[in-house]
This record gives C-alpha cells, structure tokens and sequence, in this order.
C-alpha cells in the first residue's frame, strides 16, 4: 500500500458525474514527523472523556435505509460537543515557559476516531498533536500553518478507540490561541468496508491494475489517477473527487465532486482528502 496523506482543498466544486475510480481499502496512515513532547504525568492522570458504545448492528441498518436513498456512505457517527482548554483537560507546566494540555477521548471498541474543531487559531511556536493509546501519533503537527479563514480544523481518524488530543503553547501565548473541539466522530467501519463495495459497479477497478492483469484501460490513465482522491465530510461521511486545473495555469487548489456527495459552503471546511488511496492488488 503506497503512502497516503491528507490535503484539504481550498475550493471545492460539485459536479453532476463523478470520475470512476479505484476499489478501496484501508490506507495506510501517513508519515509522522518529529516527537511528542512528552508530560511529567502519566496518561493515565490525564482526564478521559468517556463516550458510549456504539450499537454497529443498528448502524447497518440505518446505512441500508441511507445507500438505498443515494446518500454518501458513512464511516463515522459524529457527536457535538462544546470542548476548550478552559474547562476541560489537564494542564501541566513543562517549564521553560512552555505549558502542555492533554484529554483523552474513548468510545469502546471504535475503530477509529476523529475531530472536528469548529473554533482553531494556534500562534507561532505552538503545536497540536493526536495519539493513540500506545503513544503512536499517526499524523504530523497541526499548528499556525493551518490557520485559515474560516477558522476550522478537521482532522484525519486515528485508528482506535482511544485518542489523546495534546497543545503545547508557549506560556507567552496563553491569551492568544483558540481552540473548540465541536465535533467528536466515531468510526465504525474503514472507508472500503460493507455496503461500499456492494455497490461498485462495473466501471470499478482497482488503479493498480494494468494490461499485464488483463485490464489495458487503466493504463491510459495514469498520470490522471494520481489527482483522485477519497474525501470525508464532517468526520463522517467518505466520497471521492480529483484535482482539475484552470484556464489561469495558476495552480489553484480546485477539488471537483458529484453532487450527491453532498458538499456546500456550510461543511466545505471539514473536507478531508485522502491521497494515493488505492488498492495494493488488481481484483479481478
């Protein structure tokens, strides 16, 4: 499996025909850079929120009722919540000036989980970091680089069911950041899993299929595969879509998608794309 990471597009434009593309799997989570810092306390002294089970075999039920009416597959269930570093957490001085916030976020037996911030804004020498349960991060640090207009952070899953989330700010910056976790997703299936696949259709093959596995057409399209891409909405739902250009040559960030997949300027900004999402055999 080829390594996958995230982008998520600056402008988005819904299409009547979304380009046919690969059979999926899980991916393999990007590449991390650099280490966490680490507290003085043990992750167990660290405050958990504890959310309930999710109940799968009523899930199904629901995503039948959901495929049969043309929505986008889903992966995740999404609670709200209204959560800062004020009133919940732990914090710890580092010394040096530096301080460090952690909570812990567990659902039993989920499979993955992922966030949605509705309010983020780090200053410089900042960073927020999510890790699983074994202290792994599966993804680089978010901070003031992805600050953007409308003020949101949406972030990949991490795969589990118990996720810290971690701030380490320089004391100076203290009154200077914003940060409001609104939207816990719980993943429950990976983006390839059940009724996904049931309804693939004949236009369906794996990218890394080739004419030495019987399927010539895919070679024709090589250079256009690597704009596709997987996308989440909302920390819950999975589509996909493709990088196009534009007439100014000016590389602009445009990520085109159906129409059914449901995107609009009001959940634009919890698009998540999963690049080099693909197969590693040609299913025939």
């Amino acid at each position: 499996m080829k390594k996958t990471t995230s982008w998520r597009a600056g402008r988005t434009l819904a299409a009547g025909m979304l380009l046919c593309t690969a059979g999926m799997t899980a991916p393999a989570w990007g590449a991390t850079d650099g280490q966490i810092t680490k507290g003085n306390l043990d992750l167990k002294e660290v405050e958990m929120l504890q959310l309930p089970r999710l109940d799968v075999q009523q899930l199904t039920v629901e995503d039948q009722l959901r495929s049969a009416q043309g929505e986008p597959p889903r992966y995740a269930v999404p609670t709200e919540v209204r959560i800062t570093p004020d009133d919940e957490g732990t914090w710890e001085d580092l010394g040096n000036d530096m301080w460090l916030w952690r909570l812990t976020i567990r659902s039993p037996e989920a499979l993955s989980i992922n966030f949605g911030f509705i309010d983020y804004h780090l200053p410089k020498g900042a960073a927020l970091d999510l890790y699983a349960q074994n202290g792994e991060r599966q993804y680089r640090s978010f901070t003031s680089d992805d600050n953007h207009d409308h003020g949101q952070l949406w972030t990949p899953p991490v795969m589990g069911d118990t996720v810290t989330i971690q701030l380490v700010i320089p004391g100076a910056e203290l009154d200077n950041y914003r940060l409001v976790l609104g939207s816990i997703n719980v993943g429950y299936r990976g983006f390839g899993s059940g009724i996904v696949e049931q309804r693939s259709g004949s236009c369906n093959l794996d990218v890394v299929c080739s004419a030495a596995d019987g399927w010539p057409q895919v070679d024709a399209w090589r250079d256009e595969i690597s704009s596709t891409a997987v996308i989440s909405t909302g920390g819950s739902t999975f589509c996909s879509g493709f990088m196009i250009n534009n007439t100014a040559q000016d590389r602009t960030p445009h990520f085109m998608t159906a129409n059914h997949c449901g995107i609009n300027s009001g959940n634009a900004a919890s698009l998540v794309t999963f690049w080099n999402y693909e197969n590693s055999t040609c299913r025939q």
